[in-house]
């Protein structure tokens, strides 16, 4: 049977994202330690807030699906709450789809004793709803919804949401490529905790970027933001207009990637 985060303590929690720390491969400079501190204590936060009916034993099985490439979604060398939420919606779809784990389910093995009945089908639809909600209050705001692993995206395009023409994909497409190429140029020097390897592939992808033959990573990393802006893009029809002057004066600066 499993432990509910509701009844963790703070060492099995940090034991958690220890292990998902090491698990997705991020590595943490000295000089970045306290900021990183300060990241981890904010997704304890989060998971106690949010996630609180889940197991440990789940969280940690979503991570491990995850790094072996099964929940569909990109796996990033980051631990924040934006992209833990992305994860554990790509877990819950690909729970719905996989009748081996339904029946460890049905079988109770993942949870805890005080969980009598199997969870609700449509978990994964009312938090992407809710996330959908939350993403459009982080655009009214003058944010830009990063939405890793294309989580959102894809379960609004699965929907029919997201409607663009062939002009308008090939210019998320290029924006996509001008705002990497950018991020990589200017950030090769400045990020300290990149991984030697992780260095040097991101100077392959900028070189393909530059001369306009993708690598498999640059075109997939090119691809995951063109769905990001479009997904902004359609976010801010869903705004108001009452609210619309907030997001055009936010949205002249350049997002981060």
């Amino acid at each position: 049977m499993g432990k509910k985060v509701a009844d963790a303590t703070v060492n099995d929690l940090n034991a958690l994202l220890n292990g998902i720390i090491a698990l997705i491969g991020i590595k943490v400079s000295a000089e970045d330690k306290p900021e990183h501190l300060k990241t981890v204590l904010t997704v304890l936060k989060w998971i106690q807030s949010q996630y609180a009916t889940w197991t440990i034993e789940e969280i940690k099985l979503a991570y491990e699906l995850l790094v072996s490439r099964k929940l569909g979604i990109e796996v990033y060398r980051a631990i924040d709450p934006n992209y833990f939420s992305d994860v554990m919606a790509a877990y819950l779809r690909f729970r719905q789809g996989n009748v081996e784990l339904q029946r460890v389910y049905r079988d109770q093995l993942l949870l805890p004793e005080s969980t009598p009945k199997e969870p609700d089908q449509d978990e994964a639809e009312k938090w992407m709803e809710f996330t959908l909600k939350r993403a459009v209050e982080t655009v009214k705001h003058g944010g830009q919804y990063q939405d890793l692993g294309n989580a959102l995206y894809d379960w609004l395009d699965s929907k029919g949401k997201i409607q663009m023409s062939k002009e308008q994909k090939i210019g998320f497409w290029n924006r996509a490529i001008d705002e990497i190429t950018w991020d990589i140029a200017n950030n090769q020097g400045k990020n300290k905790t990149l991984h030697e390897t992780e260095r040097t592939k991101q100077i392959r992808d900028l070189a393909s970027l530059i001369n306009g033959m993708l690598t498999p990573t640059a075109s997939n990393r090119v691809l995951t933001y063109a769905k990001v802006l479009a997904l902004n893009h359609y976010l801010v029809s869903l705004i108001p207009e009452s609210d619309f002057v907030v997001v055009v004066s936010s949205l002249k600066s350049t997002p981060s990637l």
